[in-house]
């Protein structure tokens, strides 16, 4: 048996990467205490939802011991957010009443694959296969993971 090629194992574990960070990202986007966003960006909202995607996409989010793990670099969470703006309804009433997604069919709003990802890494490639693609290539390759000490 022949050992596995280093291209084959790099894109192994760029796949890995790419599914840890979504997955901190989104898993971590609505863990707040009184405000339950209702779509991406509301006026009485801000942008939390943003910016919860971005802290939990970066690792942003101090511990106890004053340090943070570096997930991914801000600019590349913050073109995966945009990819979900533009093109994944927020949630089930998005998706039933924008006619931008009259065709969406049975794939997660963001929400619900907020929610899937809480108990299933792999929920993210429930998404349809053009937006898991442009998730993985159009916001580069670069992802950094270790820990910053605050």
């Amino acid at each position: 048996m022949s050992p596995t090629p280093p291209t084959a194992r790099r894109r192994g574990l760029r796949a890995t990467g790419f599914a840890v960070v979504l997955g901190a990202a989104i898993g971590l986007t609505g863990c707040q205490v009184t405000n339950t966003p209702e779509n991406y960006v509301t006026e009485s909202q801000g942008t939390v939802v943003q910016t919860n995607f971005v802290d939990a996409c970066t690792g942003n989010i101090p511990s106890e011991s004053s340090t943070t793990t570096v997930i991914a670099p801000k600019s590349k969470c913050e073109c995966m957010y945009q990819i979900f703006v533009n093109n994944v309804p927020f949630d089930d009433n998005d998706k039933k009443n924008n006619p931008k997604y009259a065709n969406w069919g049975d794939s997660p709003t963001f929400t619900s694959l907020e929610n899937d990802l809480r108990t299933d890494p792999g929920a993210i490639n429930k998404l349809p296969q053009d937006i898991q693609d442009m998730l993985r290539n159009d916001c580069g390759e670069q992802q950094t993971v270790g820990t910053v000490a605050r």
